[in-house]
C-alpha cells in the first residue's frame, strides 16, 4: 500500500482545524506542592482567561501563539499550550510535574532556530523525566524549529501512533525507516532525522505539506488495511 494512493485526501485534510478541548483543573491538581515557574503560572493564566475552567486548542491557535516567540513569555505560552493540545486529558504519573520543574532548560533549548546536532541536542533533552519524543517533537514542531540533516528539515511530530503505524510496514514509502530492524519508540529518537528527512522528501515528491503527511499517519494509518486483489 502506499501514501501516494491518498494524496488528494492528504493534500485537503483540515490541518489547522485539528483541535482539542482540555480542563484547567486537568492541569493544576498536578501542579499541587509543585514550585511552578511565574513564566508557567503566567502562561496557564493567559490561555485560561476569566477563570475559564475549559479550552479549546487547534493547530490554528498553535500557530498564532507561535508567532509571539521573541520573548520567555510568549515562548512559555506556546510550550504549555502544545502540551495541553498533545496531551487534553493530561500526562501520566509525574511527567507534566516534573517538565514544570526543568521549565527553563525546555526554554534555553528551544531557543534557536536550528539544531544542528540532534544527537547531542536529545542527550540533553532527555535526561528530563517525561519529556519524551513524542512531546518534544510537538514542541519542535510548533516552535518551527528545523533539524540540521543533509540539509535543514522542519520538525514534525513523531509519537507512538505513528512509530507504530511506520512499524508496521503497512506503507512502502515509509519502509527505509525500518531498516535494519522496526521502528520502536525507543530507537525512534536516534531514526528521528530519518524520519524528518523522509517525509521532506515525500513532501516534495508528492507536492503536499510534510506536516499534512504526518496527520494522515496519526489519523488513518493505524487503520489502513490494504484492499484484497
Amino acid at each position: 500500500m502506499k501514501i501516494a494512493d491518498h494524496i488528494d485526501d492528504i493534500k485537503n485534510l483540515p490541518i489547522e482545524n485539528q483541535a482539542f478541548r482540555s480542563r484547567r483543573a486537568t492541569w493544576e491538581n498536578k501542579l499541587i506542592n509543585v514550585e511552578v515557574p511565574k513564566l508557567v503560572t503566567d502562561a496557564f493564566n493567559s490561555l485560561f482567561p476569566d477563570n475559564r475552567e475549559e479550552i479549546s486548542i487547534s493547530r490554528g491557535d498553535l500557530r498564532e501563539y507561535a508567532k509571539n516567540l521573541n520573548d520567555d513569555p510568549g515562548r512559555a505560552k506556546l510550550i504549555i499550550a502544545t502540551i495541553m493540545w498533545g496531551y487534553p486529558r493530561g500526562m501520566r504519573d509525574d511527567h507534566f510535574p516534573n517538565i514544570v520543574r526543568e521549565f527553563q532548560l525546555i526554554l534555553d533549548s528551544t531557543r534557536n532556530n536550528v539544531i544542528r546536532d540532534w544527537v547531542s541536542h536529545w542527550e540533553r533533552i532527555k535526561k528530563i523525566n517525561g519529556m519524551g519524543l513524542s512531546t518534544y517533537s510537538k514542541i519542535l514542531c510548533f516552535s518551527s524549529i528545523h533539524v540540521m540533516g543533509d540539509s535543514e528539515l522542519k520538525s514534525l511530530m513523531l509519537d507512538q501512533i505513528i512509530i507504530r503505524v511506520i512499524a508496521s510496514r503497512k506503507l512502502d514509502e515509509l519502509e527505509q525507516l525500518n531498516e535494519p530492524r522496526p521502528l520502536a519508540y525507543n530507537s525512534a529518537p536516534l531514526r528521528y532525522v530519518n524520519y524528518l528527512s523522509c517525509l521532506d522528501s515525500l513532501s516534495k515528491d508528492y507536492k503536499v505539506p510534510a506536516e499534512n503527511i504526518e496527520l494522515f499517519l496519526f489519523q488513518y494509518g493505524k487503520n489502513l488495511k490494504p484492499i484484497a486483489g
